[in-house]
């Protein structure tokens, strides 16, 4: 038995191959995402193995005789791609090994990624290389035209990404790349094993072509093969023909072909929106259209840009997260390409998101090559700074409280690169925004614009990041904030999105989760998230079990599983959803606990949304007998919207006038929601109703903020009453921006004496939330008053 010496093995192509192979495995072991056996893992080794395989095959040709004819035969080449492509399973094994000492999750879904993945770039990469040793008969030329293959197709799949309305990339190399627009749940697409079951089947026709090619060459008198050559002529030429195919395919999407699918367009002053009709209710539409001519306007005039040099926006919006999905790659987020112009994002995004969005457009033109600055820090800060708006505090409270709590590093940390996203994603936008304000406001928005593309605080501001950020420190330490800890760690605390173990795992059953609830099977929703919490804490999973539970009516398992999770030390995330815990309360008659509940979270000022749920509860939980009866069973129990407008109807007929303003709003807001155009004209009373009480509530009760809110609104939702199709527009704002909705509630709950409000002890002048209502009534002021000369009508 021949043995080999340690150091020829460590200086030998397999011995190499083996040693990197190690190397990256290991080193992924404290990566984050990539340390868990799943997508990330088998994507770094597809990518290595695709180098590695045909280096490694092109370092085992003979070496060049000068005037013989290239000798690399196939017979040879296929044993090594074939031991190339089984040391592709090297890391797959330290992976196995490393999994037996840390928390295991998903493995049998890992393993089917890396067989998907890693054997085929492993194979199509050995085969590539030897058909560059049969071409030349030089190692460095064969390797130079292997790695500029390689580059090519890499660079030909990233252009398209990056040209395309798309965030997804199909490559051989890795074989499928889902963007930068993170969707916790990955699922193997079809789609990726139909391009590798191609990807083999043409790596066997060059390997056959090689043999061809091998017994021209060495005038052997072996039989030639001459039908199996047409055969796979033809399919080659199929292949490339399917090529101009791709976007149809799904392999990429081009702007033509995502503009042909939708079918639709709406030209504005300033944008075109695409969009397809059939699925687009016309209301969202005049939302969509007028709200993104006033927002690029709005930012147009705060970075002193002339409104007739804005260059035109593609703004793609979708019916769903589904159809998003489907055409260009995300079902999570709104994206935008400020090197294309263009913004994606679903309908139900365009009042939460478009704002932040447009602005990433328009900071375009101070940005780098590709529109934008390299560090994600000035990205997002500008887009945070200039939208204005997270929650019920200002940018500036947020992050006084921030300090305050010590929850958060210096400000430079998340301005550098790569610190952004070493953080959770709220506290580094809110941060990064709050000091992209004060640089603003300190220093003027030129010097902001002129370090936005590369980072250049030095040569903007005559001072180095660290120097700025001690600055801003003393400045935000100062700041007054009164935002409670509690709340504070629910928006804030909690560690980076890639920092969660077993994200893909634990993602995919969460999804199934809210996919059962959806459906209303929440037996089954019951069952995976128990499963996704097997898996490991976490509180997306969490919540699944409270609203399948409240939505069963299993109120006392509901209660119970509230003190299981209340032992844990950090159940901030679960909040909100105190609020279905009050409601088993109430649910089971013990009316004190629950309006205590709902007094916890009007008093912790989450969001919005939330204050509104909890404030319409504490209003009618001290109502007679036999409406709080009426609206006990409509908060508490899952029912369609036909039965919660009988039930509202119901209580009208037990309310007092005040009462009744109440119970109209929120049937308008059902009905608003759920009827057609052509009939939303009838919700015109049901409006009317809460505004002439709140006016005429004003003699009797002290005026504020919320007052005036709401009479500004409902005074210009109300112009042009005659007109079925504004009026409806406009009543839809309203119900759809959710938080004018809610400072109204808690305007009414707070006017007419309810005495969890008064306990309080904050005069209603002072309150923080009067800022936010503030905010957006001058927001929607100009935005009516933008309406009255620009009005875009679908």
């Amino acid at each position: 038995m021949r043995i080999i010496p340690r150091t020829r093995l460590l200086r030998s192509p397999w011995g190499i191959s083996t040693i990197l192979y190690v190397a990256v495995a290991v080193t992924a072991q404290y990566l984050p995402l990539a340390n868990d056996l799943h997508y990330e893992f088998a994507a770094l080794i597809a990518m290595t193995a695709s180098l590695v395989a045909g280096l490694t095959v092109i370092a085992r040709m003979p070496r060049f005789v000068r005037g013989a004819p290239p000798a690399f035969a196939p017979a040879r080449s296929g044993g090594d791609i074939a031991f190339a492509s089984l040391l592709s399973m090297i890391p797959l094994g330290v992976a196995l090994i490393a999994s037996l000492f840390k928390m295991n999750c998903g493995l049998w879904e890992g393993i089917a990624w890396y067989l998907t993945l890693v054997p085929a770039s492993a194979l199509i990469s050995g085969v590539i290389g030897a058909c560059g040793a049969t071409i030349t008969g030089r190692r460095w030329l064969a390797a130079l035209l292997f790695l500029a293959l390689w580059c090519g197709s890499m660079a030909r799949g990233a252009y398209e990404a990056l040209a395309g309305p798309h965030i997804f990339l199909y490559a051989w190399q890795a074989g499928f790349f889902p963007g930068g627009s993170w969707d916790a749940e990955l699922p193997i697409p079809a789609l990726l094993l139909g391009y590798r079951a191609v990807h083999l089947a043409a790596a066997g026709s060059l390997l056959f072509v090689l043999g061809q090619i091998r017994i021209l060459r060495g005038g052997s008198t072996e039989s030639r093969n001459i039908p199996a050559v047409w055969v796979i002529a033809g399919g080659t030429a199929v292949a490339l023909a399917l090529v101009g195919m791709r976007s149809e395919i799904g392999l990429t999407r081009s702007t033509e072909w995502l503009r042909a699918e939708l079918g639709d367009s709406l030209r504005t002053r300033m944008a075109t929106i695409y969009y397809n009709a059939p699925t687009t209710d016309s209301l969202d539409l005049w939302r969509a259209a007028n709200l993104a001519d006033f927002y690029l306007a709005e930012h147009a005039h705060t970075l002193g840009i002339p409104q007739d040099s804005v260059e035109r926006v593609c703004i793609y919006l979708y019916a769903s997260p589904a159809e998003e999905k489907r055409m260009v790659g995300t079902a999570s987020a709104a994206f935008t390409k400020p090197w294309a112009r263009s913004v994606n994002m679903t309908f139900g995004d365009v009042g939460s998101t478009l704002r932040h969005e447009l602005v990433h457009v328009m900071m375009a033109r101070y940005g780098n090559p590709l529109g934008i600055s390299i560090s994600q820090g000035m990205l997002e800060g500008s887009a945070v700074a200039l939208e204005n708006s997270f929650g019920w505090h200002t940018l500036h409270e947020y992050a006084a409280a921030m300090y305050r709590l010590k929850m958060a590093p210096p400000v430079e940390e998340i301005m550098s690169i790569g610190g952004f996203s070493l953080h959770r994603a709220s506290m580094s936008y809110v941060l990064a925004g709050s000091f992209s304000q004060w640089l603003i406001a300190t220093y003027g928005i030129d010097r902001y614009c002129s370090a936005f593309a590369w980072g250049t605080f030095e040569s903007a501001y005559g001072r180095s990041l660290h120097d700025l950020s001690e600055q801003y420190g003393t400045f935000i330490r100062t700041y007054s904030s009164s935002v409670d800890a509690a709340t504070m760690r629910h928006l804030f605390g909690g560690g980076s999105f890639f920092l969660q173990k077993c994200l893909r795992r634990i993602g995919t059953l969460n999804a199934r989760g809210y996919e059962a609830i959806a459906e209303e099977r929440y037996d089954r929703a019951l069952e995976r998230f128990s499963a996704s919490l097997a898996e490991g804490i976490n509180y997306t999973a969490r919540v699944g079990v409270i609203r399948s539970l409240a939505a069963l009516g299993r109120y006392q398992v509901l209660l119970d599983s509230f003190t299981e999770y209340s032992h844990d030390t950090a159940s901030y995330p679960l909040l909100p959803y105190l609020i279905e815990q009050g409601d088993a309360r109430w649910a089971r008659g013990d009316t004190a606990n629950a309006a205590r509940l709902y007094d916890s979270v009007l008093r912790l000022q989450i969001n919005a949304p939330t204050s509104l749920r909890a404030a319409s509860r504490l209003y009618f939980i001290d109502a007679g007998d036999s409406l709080r009866s009426v609206m006990r069973t409509y908060f508490t129990r899952l029912m369609p919207v036909a039965q919660r407008i009988i039930l509202l109807d119901q209580a009208l007929t037990l309310a007092t006038p005040h009462q009744r303003s109440i119970l109209a709003l929120m049937r308008a807001t059902l009905t608003v929601n759920r009827t057609p155009l052509t009939s939303l004209v009838l919700a015109a009373p049901m409006f009317q109703a809460p505004r002439d009480t709140v006016q005429a509530s004003d003699g009797r009760h002290a005026g504020g903020p919320r007052s005036t809110l709401w009479t500004e609104l409902t005074d210009a939702y109300a112009v042009r009453l005659s007109d079925a199709g504004i009026f409806a527009s406009r009543c839809r704002e309203c119900t759809q921006a959710g938080s004018e909705l809610a400072a109204f509630i808690a305007f009414i709950c707070e006017r007419f004496s309810s005495p969890r409000f008064t306990a309080i002890g904050i005069p209603a002048s002072s309150r923080a939330d009067d800022l936010f209502a503030l905010n957006r009534m001058r927001e929607q002021r100009a935005f009516m008053a933008y309406l009255s000369h620009n009005e875009i009508r679908p």
